[in-house]
């Protein structure tokens, strides 16, 4: 009897190893190049060597037996930059990483919402194409803040059309989930100016949405955008520039609901909010 419970133990030792492997694999599935990359950076490691590591760290989850012929100092210096890699920009509302590597999609911008205690909201647009895209997020979240909201690019529209700053002097200004437009009269004198799409569109889940002004409330009704029923432009079917931005009308952003309302309320309704 003594001998079966030796091989229970042994037993129980295999499969606490197997769990072992299998969370090993996790991580390495878990971590990509550029995230190990920017963790290496951080302890003065350079690319070459960051890259090498990051090989191994691959290959372990097959060749588990390096172990055997592999420095275990370097092994786990391996796996301690993984689990760091692997762990450190984990986000309780918003994993970005995995915002940042989601399905191709038209549009390569995204917009994000940082806020940090006592400060006020910080919006900031990011390239998903560019490398240094994920750095400079994770240098943000380093430095105290937390991502309040994320927004992927829902359209653009033709930078002469666009009434604000745009630092990268781009030919189309992206236009992101939850953006809200004023859309005015840039010549109120000209005779090919005309008030009937003036106002303020919300841009959402693809669709533009004319919203309802209220005196007293603002543009919200029953703590959500107040939305025109009979007004809906399909991104997907119809141009916002060709139907709404005449020749004579221009637009700015106002915000993002994504990011909160208030900007959409009286300020008498704000406090009646509070």
């Amino acid at each position: 009897m003594a001998k079966n419970n030796d091989y229970l133990v042994k037993a129980k030792e295999y499969l606490a190893a197997m769990k072992t492997m299998y969370n090993l694999e996790q991580l390495a599935d878990g971590v990509r190049p550029d995230k190990y990359k920017y963790i290496c950076q951080k302890y003065g490691i350079d690319e070459n060597e960051a890259m090498n590591m990051y090989s191994v760290l691959q290959k372990m989850k097959k060749e588990y037996y390096m172990v055997n012929y592999k420095d275990s100092a370097s092994l786990e210096r391996i796996l301690a930059v993984a689990e760091e890699a692997y762990v450190v920009y984990k986000h309780d509302r918003v994993d970005f990483y995995v915002e940042l590597h989601s399905p191709e999609t038209r549009y390569k911008y995204i917009l994000v919402s940082f806020l940090k205690p006592g400060e006020k909201l910080v919006q900031q647009e990011f390239n998903i194409t560019d490398p240094k895209t994920f750095p400079a997020v994770t240098d943000m979240m380093n430095s105290g803040f937390e991502i309040a909201g994320m927004s992927r690019q829902a359209d653009e529209i033709e930078s002469t059309k666009y009434d604000g700053a745009d630092d990268n002097r781009r030919i189309y200004i992206p236009i992101y989930d939850g953006d809200v437009l004023l859309c005015y009269l840039e010549n109120p004198d000209s005779i090919f100016s005309h008030h009937k799409e003036c106002g303020l569109y919300l841009c959402h889940n693809g669709v533009y949405h004319r919203l309802v002004y209220t005196p007293g409330k603002g543009y919200v009704r029953h703590h959500e955008p107040d939305e025109d029923e009979d007004f809906e432009l399909d991104i997907s079917e119809e141009s916002f520039s060709q139907y709404v931005l005449t020749l004579s009308k221009k637009f700015r952003k106002l915000g993002n609901i994504h990011s909160g309302i208030g900007f959409l309320m009286e300020e008498d309704n704000k406090e009646k909010e509070k």
